[in-house]
């Protein structure tokens, strides 16, 4: 009696936990280094033997650092969800898993590459917008409003389709965005490793 509620509370809750996750590391990627552009603190660690790239790298491992025990532990949640979909007692069909498991190792991959774009944007808009308020909303509404958008498509395209297969859909959705993701993450980047001296000093 208490499997399906049980699984449907773990699924948004896990999505709850997916969103303050994006949230955190959208704090660690922005604020400490916004607050130094605005205090000129960076003027005065450029000045040592430091290279910008060593400075961004360091920086960049300093945030994944931190973010590695509660993205491994989201990890398990994605994980535990995706071998819920086999218990029996949820009565999950043939049709339905495959799409469950979809959305679940979607996700998981999403994690992870949302991680690799978040701490290489955050940098880019603390040094162009050195406010952490500003720069953290900017990098939060990147990596976070296509996830909303396609998930709305999503509703709509199973709705429309008249309780077809979703996987295909979900399967689709999840790539684009990953491949979005690691984009915009890596443009970030290259971005801030050729700026970073300019935007550093103002």
């Amino acid at each position: 009696n208490i499997a399906i509620p049980s699984f449907i509370a773990a699924m948004f809750t896990a999505y709850g936990l997916h969103l303050v996750f994006k949230i955190q590391a959208t704090l660690h990627a922005t604020s400490a280094l916004a607050t130094e552009v605005a205090q000129g603190g960076l003027e005065l660690l450029l000045s040592t033997p430091l290279t910008p790239a060593q400075i961004v790298l360091g920086h960049r491992d300093a945030v994944e650092n931190v973010l590695r025990r509660p993205r491994a532990t989201l990890t398990m949640v994605n994980l535990g969800l995706a071998a819920s979909v086999l218990n029996p007692r949820l009565h999950i069909g043939g049709r339905e898993a495959p799409a469950f498991l979809a959305l679940f190792v979607g996700g998981l991959l999403l994690l992870w590459v949302d991680t690799y774009a978040i701490v290489r944007m955050g940098p880019w808009w603390a040094l162009k917008t050195p406010n952490a308020g500003r720069a953290m909303f900017r990098t939060l509404l990147i990596s976070s409003l296509p996830t909303l958008v396609g998930a709305l498509l999503i509703f709509l395209v199973i709705a429309s389709a008249g309780g077809g297969d979703p996987t295909w859909v979900f399967v689709s959705f999840e790539l684009l965005l990953a491949v979005l993701a690691g984009i915009c993450g890596q443009h970030a980047a290259t971005r801030t490793s050729l700026n970073f001296r300019r935007l550093a000093s103002g």
